[in-house]
């Protein structure tokens, strides 16, 4: 009888211990996310990314938010799924004073529209802002909850400083559901979004369960390279290669380094320039070559960086900054070099 108290005792103690250090355990909810406003922004790029047998990544990134938005609020959050392009949805998310942003993508990287393609060429990215935030966490539950779905096992969690949805008001996590460029993720997003939208709403709400999701927002500091209050937008006349300076010695060390990227991206580089004390990297229209994701990971930046001692950089497409910012939907700012430890 002693011996079946000391059990209790210890049964209990251990699940008081339990409680503690894992509150949710035996719980249907940690917070209430009943009235969490969760605002999905899908792709508009206007049908202009096409993936795999025809793949549009717009009609699939509006599928999945259809099918996440029903999954959410039968949860009881309030969704609202945007109608715009990515700079109107973070207008009116912003106006709508969203708790949540999440921006729903496909990728695009190495062709793969074989089914025997690699499965490495597809495969499930989040982005977040900020390291240690609550942004990073909410990318890190969605990618738990999509990477076992999505085919591809390139699977990752990617910073980026830049995204102009990633500086809405709410906390925003990206999520780029697969690559349009593999096979098997894009049967996958075309056959299964149902599925692929469950998903995500699952990793929304399990982020949620662990961290307060009402009054979402949440100020962020970014460190590393960062964006000037130059603006790289409208008035890219601030950066016409006739006005500047040939850097050539920049462009022969920078174009080997790109055709290891993509063989096609070395000879897509036009001109290296010093324009107003701006370093201008001309390229003619790379879009077809990848994502602006892909391209920006890649490290390009901080690598055109180290070649010189310029303190701004900014990239064209085909002579306009404004192109070259829709396609990797940056805010269009000039990157600055980042300071010293």
């Amino acid at each position: 009888m002693t011996h079946h108290k000391h059990t209790q005792s210890r049964s209990r103690s251990h699940a008081l211990l339990a409680l503690l250090i894992f509150p949710c355990l035996g719980a249907d909810e940690c917070h209430d996310v009943k009235g969490v406003k969760v605002y999905l922004s899908p792709a508009h790029h206007g049908g202009t990314n096409i993936g795999c047998a025809g793949f549009d990544e717009d009609v699939g990134a509006r599928a999945v938010a259809g099918h996440a938005a029903a999954a959410l609020k039968a949860k009881g959050f309030v969704v609202r799924v945007g109608e715009g392009d990515f700079k109107n949805n973070y207008a009116d998310s912003n106006a709508w004073n969203a708790d949540l942003h999440i921006p729903i993508h496909s990728n695009a990287g190495t062709w793969g529209c074989e089914k025997s393609s690699p499965a490495n060429r597809g495969g499930t990215w989040t982005m977040y802002r900020t390291v240690g935030s609550h942004g990073q966490q909410l990318a890190s539950q969605m990618l738990a909850a999509l990477k076992g779905e999505s085919p591809g096992t390139n699977d990752q969690m990617v910073q980026r400083t830049d995204l102009l949805e990633l500086k809405a008001s709410a906390r925003t996590a990206y999520a780029e559901m697969g690559f349009h460029t593999y096979y098997w993720d894009t049967v996958w997003l075309a056959f299964g979004a149902k599925d692929a939208g469950e998903a995500l709403a699952k990793g929304i709400l399990d982020h949620c369960l662990v961290v307060e999701c009402h009054g979402g927002a949440a100020l962020e500091i970014d460190e590393g390279i960062v964006l000037s209050e130059r603006s790289a937008g409208p008035s890219a006349h601030d950066f016409d290669l006739l006005e500047g300076d040939p850097r050539r010695e920049l462009a022969d060390d920078l174009r080997p380094w790109l055709a290891a990227i993509h063989p096609e991206l070395g000879a897509s580089l036009t001109s290296v320039s010093e324009v107003d004390g701006t370093l201008v990297i001309d390229l003619e229209d790379i879009r077809g070559l990848g994502s602006g994701h892909m391209f920006h990971t890649s490290g390009i930046a901080e690598k055109v960086f180290e070649l010189g001692d310029f303190d701004e950089l900014v990239f064209q497409i085909e002579g306009e900054a404004q192109r070259f910012c829709d396609w990797v939907e940056s805010d269009c700012g000039v990157l600055t070099r980042p300071l010293p430890e």
